[in-house]
């Protein structure tokens, strides 16, 4: 994702090594294009993956997706949001007991979300300045939803 005023990137990426092909332990970095550099490292502490960062629309957060510890798939994504002025981490969706796969952020404090719920997808909207505060906005009668 490119932030708002435009100078930076966030992304992740497999750090090539013997143990690549048999490690799923992605990581979240971001890289300031006004100041080359080596690009910086957001998630050294996470044990699990890390994938689909994004900023904010106002680009003083950054949002992304994580599993709690490293090889196991089945595990659940999880919304954290990374505060860059404080430099610390927030799970908005701990006691979320679902798989989140597509996030899209709506204003600074608001992100809509897709999760599978008993084999049924569904739209959900969470309030990050609360603690799982997180909606569902659709009901049984989809099978199928991307938000654009």
């Amino acid at each position: 994702d490119i932030s708002p005023d435009g100078t930076e990137v966030v992304f992740t990426a497999h750090l090539r090594n013997r143990n690549e092909s048999t490690s799923t332990r992605w990581r979240t970095y971001t890289y300031n294009a006004k100041k080359p550099h080596r690009p910086v490292l957001l998630t050294k502490d996470f044990k699990g993956r890390t994938e689909n960062p994004k900023f904010s629309p106002n680009g003083k957060l950054i949002s992304f997706l994580a599993t709690r510890k490293v090889g196991f798939e089945s595990d659940n994504l999880q919304l954290i949001i990374y505060d860059r002025n404080a430099k610390t981490f927030r799970n908005t969706t701990g006691n979320f007991d679902r798989s989140i796969y597509y996030y899209k952020w709506y204003d600074d404090n608001t992100i809509f979300l897709t999760a599978t719920d008993w084999g049924i997808d569904k739209i959900y909207i969470v309030d990050i300045t609360k603690e799982d505060d997180i909606k569902n906005l659709t009901d049984d009668f989809f099978s199928y939803i991307q938000i654009i």
